[in-house]
């Protein structure tokens, strides 16, 4: 839709989770204002899930109402089984890069298309033979933007039972670098779910919480190029021009609507951290064969902060001596469900 997103509505454990929070506050120099939504998956972790299942009946997603329009994906974490404790760990590692980088004109080929459309036009060349030499290979800021980015996953659990108590935990540390340099993610969720059965009585509950460490590069433009991303900042800019002043330092250049690209991914201290914790405790008791009644009580807390500081090194940060902002923000919801089924 136009004002509202068309993701399904996640249903995790018997938890409707909320799918489109954003949290709104400032946004710090070179970013969207507020918390972006997040989808509820960013913070489960994948070993967890026992199965998924999509509701294609508008009847049986109607008990959602109007939150289910977009469809219910029904998402069921892993439990306990009867038997002794198994422990188990598992880990991956890999590495990613892009795929194919953007082709664009080379340094010599952009100064030979400027100084053709300069003579065209009527005017001397822009770059002298001198000018050409000083210049050299000139920069690809692509290659400097983009790397070769590790990806590493930790996976802990344990579950076991026996025919009445059933229990079931795990830790997951999951650390993916950027393909773009200083960006990345760091996630830690933790999982415990328990029930227990007593004569006609079962009972339990499900608890995860997660929290989220997101190094981010700003946008990296200004003026009519104020929502312009690094990489294109990076493919715009002056392949003629180096990213280091006579001094060392990262260049600024006035006569382009954008940041040096390499000033905005390193000369930028952008992180965020998001928390959220969601589950639910439940009650259920059979009356007659066929018939169970059901109460569940649960809640989906999210906390978002961003700590931006803008350096010296980028524009906007040299004219003001530093930029700085934090922003914090909290979204919860809570559930009380009882049925006959």
């Amino acid at each position: 839709s136009v004002n509202a997103g068309n993701d399904p509505l996640y249903v995790i454990d018997g938890l409707p989770v909320d799918n489109s929070v954003a949290i709104d506050g400032s946004a710090g120099r070179g970013f969207p204002a507020g918390s972006q939504a997040r989808n509820p998956l960013n913070a489960l972790n994948p070993a967890d899930i026992e199965s998924v299942e999509v509701l294609k009946d508008a009847s049986a997603a109607a008990i959602y109402g109007s939150r289910g329009a977009n469809g219910v994906v029904l998402i069921t974490t892993k439990k306990g089984k009867s038997g002794r404790l198994n422990v188990n760990y598992d880990m991956y590692y890999g590495t990613q890069q892009v795929s194919k980088k953007l082709d664009i004109l080379s340094t010599s080929e952009y100064i030979k298309a400027q100084n053709e459309l300069s003579v065209a036009r009527g005017s001397a060349v822009i770059y002298s033979p001198a000018d050409i030499a000083a210049i050299g290979n000139g920069t690809n800021w692509q290659d400097l933007i983009f790397r070769d980015a590790p990806i590493v996953n930790h996976n802990l659990s344990f579950s076991g039972g026996n025919a009445n108590t059933k229990y079931y935990a795990s830790l997951n540390f999951f650390d993916q670098d950027g393909v773009i340099i200083s960006s990345g993610i760091k996630r830690y969720t933790g999982r415990v779910n328990l029930e227990h059965k007593a004569g006609d009585f079962r009972f339990g509950f499900n608890l995860s919480t997660s929290l989220i460490n997101d190094d981010m590069v700003a946008f990296g433009g200004t003026g009519f190029n104020a929502g312009a991303g690094i990489i294109n900042s990076a493919i715009q800019f002056f392949p003629t021009v180096s990213p280091y002043d006579s001094a060392g330092n990262y260049a600024r250049y006035y006569n382009i609507d954008m940041e040096n690209p390499l000033a905005v991914a390193n000369g930028v201290d952008a992180k965020q951290a998001t928390s959220r914790t969601f589950g639910n405790v439940f009650a259920e008791y059979s009356i007659l064969p066929g018939l169970k009644a059901k109460l569940n009580l649960g809640s989906d807390y999210m906390n978002s902060r961003r700590d931006v500081y803008n350096s010296t090194a980028t524009k906007a940060g040299f004219a003001n001596g530093g930029i700085a902002s934090v922003f914090n923000g909290t979204n919860s919801n809570y559930l009380a469900e009882a049925t006959l089924d």
